[in-house]
């Protein structure tokens, strides 16, 4: 078995047509690629965090998701100083992929693709 590459490489660039042209340059040759999101985790942690793009709340978002029976756990209901929406995780959200089904993985993508565009 062949370890994982750690290379991830951000494709935060201007429009769709640079970062396909990007992805499909330097896809085969690294670990992952990003789009538009920072993603956080601890060493061997099973949480993963997000910080949300352009001032969009966690809440905003799982408004969005709910719409399609789907939800994330808000930053702000992890900050344990309780501070609601004065926390400064209210534009992070905290995910794992454990229960998720490996063949509902693009759907459950697309979900989550259509509702951070709004």
């Amino acid at each position: 078995m062949q370890p994982l590459n750690p290379i991830i490489v951000a494709l935060d660039v201007p429009d769709a047509e640079t970062a396909v042209r990007l992805a499909t340059t330097v896809g085969p040759h690294v670990g992952a690629l990003k789009i538009g999101l920072e993603l956080f985790t601890g060493e061997g942690g099973f949480y993963h965090w997000c910080r949300l793009p352009g001032g969009l709340t966690a809440e905003a978002l799982n408004q969005r998701l709910f719409k399609r029976g789907a939800a994330i756990l808000k930053g702000v209901d992890c900050d344990m100083a309780r501070r609601g929406d004065a926390s400064p995780l209210r534009s992070f959200f905290r995910f794992s992929f454990g229960p998720l089904k490996p063949d509902s993985f693009d759907a459950d993508i697309a979900i989550l693709k259509e509702a951070l565009a709004g």
